[in-house]
């Protein structure tokens, strides 16, 4: 039983220094261009079109210390629609519909995400 105790003791200090190094892990984004730490990215309200319009969305990143910016036209700026069927999305962030239905758009900005819905309605 000795022998047992001993190694489950030798086991118990190799694994939890790791764990507790991983539970410790800094998740905090720096904006690569401000410098600055990334609290949030918005692309604002849902949206609600017919077939054949556009419409433009916009990304704001909201940082740390309260301040925002307009990343919309940022090369780290990736847009992302869900059902290519309902709506486009150009990379500088024009939606367009294309038949009813609905739809997810998705913003990636270092890493920080924003999702909103697109609703073909006529």
């Amino acid at each position: 039983m000795k022998f047992f105790s001993a190694r489950l003791l030798v086991a118990s200090a190799l694994v939890l220094p790791t764990f507790a190094t991983a539970a410790c892990s800094d998740t905090t984004t720096v904006d690569s261009e401000s410098g600055k730490a990334i609290s949030d990215v918005d692309i604002g309200a849902d949206f609600a079109l017919n077939r054949g319009e556009t419409q433009q969305a916009t990304a704001t990143v909201e940082y740390a210390d309260g301040t925002k910016s307009d990343v919309t036209k940022s090369s780290d700026l990736v847009w992302n629609i869900g059902n290519t069927d309902v709506a486009t999305i150009s990379a500088d962030g024009m939606v367009t519909a294309k038949n009813l239905g609905a739809t997810t758009i998705k913003a990636i900005y270092q890493g920080k995400e924003s999702t909103s819905k697109a609703l073909v309605v006529k």
